[in-house]
């Protein structure tokens, strides 16, 4: 089989080679033998182009080999370096807005987040949340301390507050056409702290 492997022979030639190569294993199918030949095919032609000289208008096919040994370490190569790129930590400026206005404890409360005082914004804030709760007022404190608790990467705990902001809005009274933007707001904060999540979940595996 492996003589069939060279550069000279037909494409057909080859992908019947490699797909009998890996119907020989008896936990693969033959339509998985299939596939896994078709992937080995375009191994074989990028490696074949990698390996050209460019500068040289005439190439000697019957002078250049590839071995199955050394497509299967290409394969491997190339497979790595995708996940090695899925992997590799990538670093971007993400925008986050905040509750400012409407309630001196809102403004308060920004006075100390600006100056990175997470711990009394958080303190002043959850006053906004206690007994008697006015929804209009708690929705806004419950999504500006899911941002420091994002910031503190406590995102379990961002999670809970992005959505206990979105109960608060859901049942207030404040004017449709404002709920219904910032419905929009708080959704995306909910989508955001859930695949941040996942994407750790995936780097801690």
């Amino acid at each position: 089989v492996t003589l069939r492997l060279k550069p000279n022979g037909s494409c057909r030639s080859r992908l019947l080679a490699f797909q009998e190569i890996f119907e020989s294993f008896s936990e693969i199918s033959q339509n998985q033998a299939i596939r896994y030949a078709a992937d080995f095919e375009e191994c074989y032609w990028s490696t074949f182009i990698k390996n050209m000289n460019r500068n040289q208008e005439v190439f000697n096919l019957s002078s250049y080999d590839i071995s199955l040994d050394g497509l299967v370490a290409q394969k491997a190569y190339d497979l790595g370096n995708k996940i090695a790129e899925n992997l590799e930590p990538k670093y971007s400026t993400v925008k986050r807005i905040y509750f400012n206005k409407g309630n001196s404890l809102l403004r308060l409360g920004s006075y100390y987040f600006i100056r990175n005082d997470y711990d009394n914004a958080v303190l002043v804030w959850k006053k906004l949340i206690e007994k008697p709760v006015k929804a209009e007022l708690a929705y806004t404190a419950c999504y500006n301390i899911s941002l420091i608790e994002e910031l503190r990467n406590n995102l379990t705990s961002s999670f809970k507050f992005a959505n206990m902001s979105y109960n608060f809005l859901k049942f207030s009274k404040i004017k449709k056409k404002k709920k219904d933007k910032n419905l929009l707001l708080v959704k995306k904060r909910i989508s955001d702290i859930k695949q941040r999540i996942l994407d750790e979940d995936i780097l801690n595996k």
